[in-house]
């Protein structure tokens, strides 16, 4: 099972004594300068069904956040279709040119 995320910073989770880290990274600029758009976290079913048991997950996944397949996928491509950046992501020099007087050159 996959959990594919949208979200810009990894978040941990506990379940009993173990702690599952769905990956964030996304829409923030790499060491090579590569800015994915979504990430994926290998998850088992087990655990899948206990992420889904904590509010905080659920509503991530509900909104749009996360994903789930039981496939693994492009994460770029899954994050199509999933919601867009959250409000931690790096800004982008569209939304830059809508919160500042800074002008595209």
């Amino acid at each position: 099972m996959y959990v594919y995320s949208t979200v810009t910073a990894s978040i941990a989770y506990k379940i009993g004594d173990k702690t599952i880290v769905i990956k964030g990274g996304a829409n923030v600029t790499d060491k090579h300068m590569w800015t994915p758009r979504g990430v994926a976290t290998e998850v088992t079913k087990d655990e899948l069904e206990e992420l889904r048991k904590i509010p905080s997950f659920a509503s991530r996944e509900k909104d749009g956040y996360f994903s789930t397949s039981q496939f693994e996928k492009n994460a770029n491509k899954v994050a199509g279709d999933m919601a867009g950046a959250d409000k931690s992501a790096q800004a982008d020099v569209e939304k830059l040119e809508e919160t500042s007087k800074a002008k595209k050159k």
